[in-house]
């Protein structure tokens, strides 16, 4: 990459790894700016306001995925910082050769060391989550009918009668076990997969606005706007094609 690799306050709905070959670049959060630099590997989380530009120029491979657990939510979406371990050049140098190779017993091994860097940072920085098995039946199950079709259009009352339970159990039981209100979870599921459908389809940003319930894309794109800084189309441009 070279002065083209840039962004300002981009939001990303997947985690980033860096593998950095040469050169270097540099990353600005809200609270911390990281140098990219060989010799290490680092992590972006989910859900990071980030800025970025080059330090001159710089070879790297990056991989976006997420972790996401049976509640909806990505592992790493509490994770705050850029998480960073020391790998060796011969190491960076493996990771490249396996990213290059046509046999599938590399894609395997390449594969497997994408896992073992992620659970590293994960240990390393001590990265833990709620297991699902921890809510109760009623809230797992309104969570999986929100994840099925996650619509602006849903609602508490909707959902109660899908699970035979009172509006007043469900709305006490979910904030008790969440700390959000069901409207609340409701928006952050439709949000997170309109981010995501942004970048990896070619709807339209009408088709995405009424697949998530909206009456139109303007209100569809405002809500957008305001908790992403950017409207979707602006969004769709910057992240979908660079990804990065």
């Amino acid at each position: 990459i070279d002065n083209d690799w840039k962004g300002e306050k981009i939001v990303s709905p997947f985690s980033r790894l860096y593998y950095v070959k040469s050169g270097s670049g540099i990353v600005i959060g809200e609270e911390e700016t990281v140098h990219l630099k060989p010799g290490f590997i680092y992590l972006i989380p989910v859900g990071k306001r980030i800025s970025f530009k080059p330090d001159g120029k710089m070879e790297k491979i990056f991989i976006h995925f997420n972790i996401t657990k049976p509640d909806g939510y990505d592992m790493l979406k509490d994770f705050k910082k850029i998480g960073i371990i020391e790998a060796d050049n011969a190491y960076i140098q493996q990771i490249y050769r396996l990213f290059d190779s046509t046999f599938i017993s590399d894609k395997f091994l390449f594969e497997a060391h994408i896992k073992s860097d992620v659970a590293k940072i994960i240990e390393e920085y001590g990265i833990t989550h709620r297991e699902f098995s921890q809510y109760s039946p009623h809230v797992k199950k309104a969570m999986e009918l929100i994840q099925k079709r996650p619509s602006i259009s849903l609602n508490i009352t909707e959902i109660s009668k899908k699970l035979y339970v009172s509006e007043s159990f469900l709305t006490k039981q979910f904030k008790k076990e969440t700390g959000m209100t069901v409207g609340e979870y409701i928006d952050q599921m439709v949000f997170y997969y309109a981010q995501i459908m942004l970048i990896e389809s070619d709807k339209t940003i009408e088709e995405i606005s009424r697949y998530y319930g909206f009456c139109d894309r303007f209100y569809f794109s405002k809500r957008f706007k305001q908790l992403f800084t950017n409207t979707p189309a602006e969004y769709r441009k910057r992240l979908k094609f660079k990804a990065d």
